[in-house]
């Protein structure tokens, strides 16, 4: 069972993340996306049904949590920070309330984040996978009667 494998990209963005957006870009298995704005994100991330969102600009990162709630803090979406400098104590607790998932370093490898992004949406897949052969098993059990 294949999912969307959406990846999101909120401008402007670091060294690393545009290095992973080309990678990202050349893989037929990911949809990327490629925003702005936090309003053009608010638009999106509201017809996706799972996710991943890099950003680097610490406001808009604040804006489109704050702003999407209701969806970034969803089981299937996943917010990754990597801001060229690493954000203060206070300010990583405040994007964590509104829905931050991880802070990496500017200087982190690509092919981490690759990892990463493809871990999250593995595990969404196993998920449903699971759901589906629970379905599965409880069917013929419903149906099936002695006679």
């Amino acid at each position: 069972m294949e999912i969307e494998r959406n990846v999101i990209f909120l401008y402007p963005l670091t060294k690393v993340l545009q290095e992973l957006q080309a990678q990202l870009e050349e893989n037929e298995a990911f949809t990327v996306y490629e925003m702005d704005s936090v309003a053009e994100y608010t638009q999106l991330i509201g017809v996706t049904e799972q996710s991943v969102t890099f950003s680097s600009d610490e406001r808009k990162t604040t804006a489109y949590l704050e702003s999407c709630k209701k969806f970034t803090r969803a089981k299937n979406s996943k917010n990754i920070f990597v801001p060229n400098n690493l954000p203060s104590l206070l300010l990583f607790r405040k994007l964590q309330k509104v829905g931050l998932d991880e802070v990496v370093d500017a200087d982190t490898n690509v092919k981490k984040l690759l990892h990463k992004t493809n871990l999250f949406f593995n595990a969404i897949e196993q998920e449903q996978k699971r759901i589906e052969q629970e379905k599965n098993k409880a069917i013929p059990e419903q149906f099936s009667r002695d006679v």
